[in-house]
Parts: structure tokens; sequence; C-alpha cells
């Protein structure tokens, strides 16, 4: 037993023995290791660069992609700001549009039914950046919001003076512009007239001379409207320094940061910069109010002689036979009451009859025409059409049935089918009847002649055969064949 156990004792003294041995070379091994991770190395400058430096064969594909980057970047806030603006634009815009041509068709109708002897969005949108603007410039730095603050009425005083005083040289300038603008019109109108005379390099002085009066007056409004927007200017740099001053100030004093001063400045320097240029032009809405009401006025009023009624009787072609009566007629103009142009007259047309009025000027010739088509109503006596007296006749259909041209026909300046469908409204009018119209008017070969008949625009015609174009409008209507 007891050799077996020194037996032991010695194997045991071996293996702890190996052991040791073995850790002894672990601990070597290991330090070998960690000498080398301990080892230095040079110290390497600017490793990005070296790397860039590496990537130079991709540059361009590099410069491509940052550029591409950068677009890609720029595209959402870019694309939010356009769509904004053309959303607004195109949302006001149309609406403004769309109310100036309902209020043009009211007036214009309105004025047709009559007898012979008859800026919203853009405060919104500057009350709404001062309003925000004040409130973002008191999140962000309340001491330089509090200074700005005073010169806010400056800035809107000043824009409002410079606006208007700019604005009314404008007008007079206009104004004056006008006058020289009239007579031109007056001498193009009446270029025949003037041409018979020789009188050309006369009206063409005349014109010269005329031209120094607007010109006198835009000198003379000049200075005072170069003075306001001078001061105006002046202004807006004293703003600028004052606020650039006072925040340098906070920010020594890390009261501010430096991108809060720009947020501030322009949250409420340019936000009362706008207002002020809109505000401007409040004034003006009081004018659109009146000319409003005097629109609605006018588009409710009921004239005695309605176009646009459908009151009256409208005779059956098969009985009518378009014999005119006048019986008894009295008229005097209601512009010259003091003239008696009709005494009482007494007048029989049959049908198929041809009568011709002779006169002096005033005597009632054309008078006589307007009050058959009823654009004035006789002080006394009765008009009638067979047996119908044209009061109790529908006015539309009463006009429809009678065609008129006067001493100087006006032409529109349109092509020559048009002017000649023109004359019947109620349909779509034929080339075949447009045709057929210019021949019974005798007027065909002359309009055949011209170089592009359909389209050929009517200063030739307006010039030369005005009477022989409106009779061919007249024959276009059903009825006056």
């Amino acid at each position: 037993m007891e050799t077996e156990r020194k037996k032991t004792r010695g194997e045991d003294e071996k293996i702890v023995a190996k052991d040791h041995e073995k850790m002894e070379v672990d601990d070597y091994e290991e330090k070998e290791i960690s000498g080398e991770e301990e080892a230095e190395y040079p110290p390497i400058k600017n490793p990005v660069w070296r790397l860039i430096l590496e990537n130079r064969p991709e540059w361009s594909f590099i410069f491509i992609g940052c550029v591409a980057s950068l677009i890609n970047g720029s595209i959402q806030p870019v694309w939010s700001v356009i769509l904004a603006e053309v959303v607004k634009e195109y949302i006001f815009g149309l609406s403004g549009e769309a109310l100036t041509l309902r209020m043009r068709r009211k007036m214009f109708r309105a004025m047709l039914r009559q007898a012979l002897k008859t800026l919203a969005s853009s405060v919104l949108i500057s009350i709404g950046n001062l309003g925000t603007g004040l409130v973002i410039s008191f999140v962000f730095g309340w001491q330089l919001a509090l200074v700005l603050m005073v010169f806010v009425p400056v800035i809107i005083l000043s824009g409002i003076i410079t606006m208007r005083v700019m604005g009314g040289a404008y007008n007079e300038g206009k104004a004056a512009m006008e006058e020289v603008s009239k007579g031109a019109m007056a001498t193009i109108d009446n270029i025949r007239t003037v041409a018979a005379l020789t009188r050309e390099e006369t009206f063409a002085q005349l014109f010269s001379e005329r031209m120094w009066e607007p010109h006198k007056v835009n000198v003379k409004k000049s200075v005072p409207a170069c003075a306001a927007f001078g001061v105006t200017q002046g202004m807006y740099y004293v703003t600028f320094a004052v606020c650039f001053y006072y925040g340098a100030e906070l920010l020594k004093d890390d009261d501010i940061e430096y991108y809060d001063i720009f947020k501030v400045f322009g949250c409420i320097i340019l936000s009362a910069m706008h207002l002020g240029r809109v505000v401007a032009f409040a004034p003006d809405a009081n004018s659109a109010r009146k000319a409003a009401k005097k629109i609605f006025a006018l588009d409710e009023y009921a004239p005695p002689i309605d176009a646009y009624s459908e009151a009256g009787e409208k005779p059956d072609k098969k009985s009518y036979q378009a014999m005119v009566t006048f019986s008894g007629v009295y008229f005097r103009y209601p512009m010259r009451p003091d003239a008696k142009i009709l005494n009482g007259l007494d007048l029989t047309v049959e049908p198929g009859q041809t009568l011709a009025l002779v006169g002096e000027s005033g005597c009632g010739k054309s008078t006589t025409m307007q009050l058959m088509e009823r654009f004035y109503e006789a002080e006394a006596g009765s008009v009638y059409v067979d047996r119908f007296e044209i009061k109790s006749l529908n006015v539309q259909w009463l006009r429809s049935q009678i065609g008129l041209v006067s001493q100087e026909p006006i032409l529109f300046d349109l092509s020559i089918a048009e002017n000649i469908a023109y004359g019947d409204n109620s349909r779509e009018v034929s080339m075949a009847e447009i045709i057929q119209a210019a021949k019974s008017a005798n007027i065909h070969n002359f309009i055949a002649s011209l170089p592009d008949v359909r389209v050929k625009i009517m200063l030739e015609i307006n010039i030369k055969q005005p009477h022989a174009l409106m009779m061919q409008k007249l024959l276009e209507r059903k009825g006056c064949e």
C-alpha cells in the first residue's frame, strides 16, 4: 500500500510539472503575441484624403453621384415651394378670372337690355405672413422681436406712401397719354378724309406736339415718386442695420443663436414690407365695393323695354303680313326734350311696299326706324305691325323680323363668313347659306376675288363695301330673304 501511494504521488508530481511547463510556454507565447500588438506603426496623415485619392479613377462617377444626391435632397423642399406657389396662383387666378368673366357678362347683358336713355387674396396672404411671423419671431428671439416691432409701422407706412405716390404718378401720366391716343385714333378712323385733304404731315406734327404733355407730367411726377422710393429704401436699410447690430450684441451675450437672428429678421421685416405694399391698395377696395354695387344695381334694374323678356305675343308666320302703321306719333329724345322730332306722324307701309323717307338732318327719318325697333317709346300715339301694337309684341321677336342697315355700319374684326353668319345667332349657319346670302346681296363676286374667302379679315371690306356686307347679314335671317 505504501509503495502504491508513493507511485501515485510520483505520477501526480510529473503531471503537475508538465502542466507547469505548459503554462510557462503559453505565457511566453502570449507575451510574444502581446508584444506584436503593442508594436508602434508609423503615423498616417489624412487617411480620408488618401482614401479619396485611391478612388481617383472613379472620380467622374463620384461627381455625378454627388450631384445626383444634391438634386435628390433638394427635390422635396423645392417641390414643396413650387407646388404651394402653383396651387396658390392657380386657385386665386382661376377664381379671379371666373369672377371677372362672370361680372363682365352680367354687365354686358344688363347694358344690352337697358333702354337707350338710360383684392382679397393678397391681403389675406400678407396678414397671414405677418401674424405667423410675429409668433415665430417671439419664439426664437423675443428680445430682437421686440426691437424690430418698433420698425413695423414705419415699414408699412413707407410702403403705403411709396405705392400711392408712384401709383398716382402713373395714373396722371396714363390720363395724359389717353388724351393723345384719342386724337390719334380719331385721325386713323378718318384716314380717308385726312388723305383726301393731304393733311398727313399736319396730324403727324400735331401728334408729336401733344406727346409733350404726358412727357411733362411724367417728369413732374417723377421727382416726388423717386423721393418717396428713396426714403422707403433708406428706411429698409436702417432697419436692417439695427436688426443685425442688436442681433450681434445678443449673440455676443449668448442670448440668441446666429441662425435665429435670420429667422426673426425674415419673419418680421419681410412680412411687414409685403403688408405695406398690399395695404397701399386698400383705398381701391372701397372703389371695388362701389363698382360692385353699381354692377348689381344695373343687373337687377328692369328697364321699361326689356330685350330679354319673354313676355309679349309672337304672331304666327302664316298670318303675319308685316304691315306697319304709325298713328298720331309724337316723340322727343330724352336728352333733347326741347326739340320735337315727330309731331303727330301718320304713316302706313303696306306689305311688299318700298318706301323712302327723305328730309333734312334731324327731321325724324332714323327716329321712325328706332321707334319701330322699340329702341324708344313714343310719347303719344301708337305704332302697329299688322293689327298688333308693338308694345304688345315680344321685343326679341319684333327685332328679329326687322333688318336695319345704319348710315355707318359696324363690322366685327372677324372673317367675312363669320360676319355674315353673325346675322343669325339662333343657329349654326352653313357655308351654303352664307354663299347664298352673298349672292343675294350682289357681293359674292367681290368676295370671291379676295385671296382667301373664308379667313379674309375685314379691313378691306370695311373700307370698300360695308353696306353690302351688312345686307348679307340681314339676308341670313330666316324670314327676311
